[in-house]
């Protein structure tokens, strides 16, 4: 599901569901999460303050492993999910129990750039002529590109596991 950059075109987002925000520890699940169509900003580390506001601003919930942020998050207002889970399948399992037993509730929407969260715009085979290599072009009839940073994705070996990630979440 992943290609090479292409020219920016300009960006229509559509809001699905509840606005996650992954902590520096998360930078995995958050890509995981942005595929299976979460609008999921990823925060960068250090400053606990500075995410806890962010999620504040955007109405976001925090997802951390850090019970201590979690703690700090929620004593000033802001929803915050622990997932403590080694693997990104049981975080997500965490992620989506947690938020059942929170009250939140998790909408997936169309696939997201798994970079930089940008929504996607569906392309066709001839529109990525030139920019992926010809086998690739040859497998697949659908494409993506980000409409923020123009990075290139279709549906590779990668997509089942990310489906099965994705029926997880389902059952919140």
């Amino acid at each position: 599901m992943s290609g090479r950059r292409r020219r920016r075109g300009s960006a229509t987002a559509l809001e699905a569901g509840r606005k996650l925000a992954a902590d520096a520890m998360l930078g995995s699940l958050a890509r995981k999460l942005r595929a299976l169509g979460l609008d999921t900003a990823y925060l960068a580390p250090g400053d606990d303050a500075g995410a806890v506001a962010l999620c504040r601003r955007q109405g976001r919930v925090l997802v951390t492993a850090d019970a201590q942020l979690v703690l700090f998050a929620r004593a000033r207002g802001v929803e915050a999910v622990a997932v403590r889970g080694r693997s990104d399948a049981a975080r997500i399992a965490e992620l989506a129990a947690a938020a059942r037993g929170a009250g939140i509730r998790l909408t997936r929407g169309d696939s997201r750039c798994s970079l930089c969260n940008g929504p996607l715009a569906s392309l066709g085979r001839a529109d990525v002529e030139g920019e992926v290599a010809p086998a690739i072009a040859a497998r697949h009839r659908a494409f993506s590109c980000c409409t923020l940073c123009g990075h290139l994705y279709w549906k590779g070996t990668h997509w089942k596991k990310l489906r099965s990630l994705g029926r997880l979440l389902d059952r919140s």
